[in-house]
C-alpha cells in the first residue's frame, strides 16, 4: 500500500515539493504590495489601479508563455538546469524592480519574471511526474498540490508583514528565495550516471 511517507521517499520528490512551494510563495507575494509599490514610484492615484492591473496581466500572460516554453526546453536540457536557470532568471527580473525609476518601466522585469516562473513551475511538475509511479499518482500530486496551496496561503500574510517595514523588503526576500532555490536545485538535483559496460571481444560474443 502506497503511503505519503513512501511517496516522499521518491528521488528528489521532497525537493520538488519545496521548489513548488517556494515558487508559489514568490509568485503570490506581489498581490498585497504591487499597487503600493507602483504608488511609491510616483504614479498618480488614478493611474495606480490601471498600472497594477496591467502588471498583473503581463505576469499572467508571461507565465502562460513560460508554461509552453517548458516543453521545448525539456527536450534540449534536463529539469535541473531549467529549474535552476529559471529561478535565477526570475530573481534577475525582480532585481529590475530595484532600479526602476518609473512605474511603467516595471513591465519589462515583470514579463521576464513571469516567463521564468511559468517555465520553472511547469518543469517542476513535469519532473515530479516522471518519478511518481502510476500507482502513486494520486498521493504524489496531492502532496504537490498541498505544497502549492500552502505557499498560496502563506505568501500574502508573509509579504504583508514584510511590507509593514519596507515594500522593497518583500522583493529582496523574493530574490533570496529564488537564488536559494537555484543554488539548491543545481547542487542537489543530480542523477547518477548509468554504470558503464565494456563491450565484449568479438570472439566472446
Amino acid at each position: 500500500r502506497m503511503t505519503f511517507r513512501s511517496v516522499l521517499a521518491f528521488e528528489h520528490f521532497l525537493l520538488l515539493m519545496v521548489v513548488i512551494f517556494g515558487l508559489q510563495l514568490v509568485d503570490r507575494s506581489f498581490g498585497p504590495v504591487l499597487p503600493l509599490f507602483v504608488n511609491s514610484l510616483g504614479a498618480r492615484e488614478d493611474q495606480v489601479p490601471l498600472i497594477a492591473g496591467l502588471l498583473f496581466s503581463i505576469s499572467a500572460a508571461a507565465g502562460a508563455i513560460g508554461n509552453n516554453l517548458a516543453g521545448p526546453l525539456l527536450r534540449r536540457a534536463g529539469a535541473r538546469k531549467i529549474i535552476a536557470g529559471a529561478c535565477g532568471t526570475a530573481a534577475l527580473g525582480i532585481g529590475g524592480y530595484f532600479v526602476a525609476q518609473n512605474a511603467w518601466w516595471l513591465t519589462l522585469p515583470t514579463a521576464i519574471f513571469g516567463i521564468a516562473i511559468g517555465s520553472a513551475t511547469t518543469t517542476a511538475y513535469t519532473a515530479a511526474s516522471t518519478i511518481i509511479p502510476s500507482g502513486a499518482r494520486g498521493s504524489g500530486f496531492g502532496l504537490l498540490s498541498t505544497a502549492s496551496l500552502v505557499g498560496l496561503a502563506v505568501s500574502p500574510i508573509a509579504s504583508g508583514l514584510l511590507a509593514a517595514t519596507s515594500i522593497r523588503a518583500v522583493f529582496l526576500a523574493d530574490v533570496i528565495i529564488l537564488g536559494t532555490l537555484a543554488l539548491v536545485v543545481s547542487r542537489v538535483m543530480t542523477t547518477a550516471a548509468p554504470p558503464r559496460t565494456e563491450s565484449l571481444p568479438k570472439e566472446e560474443i
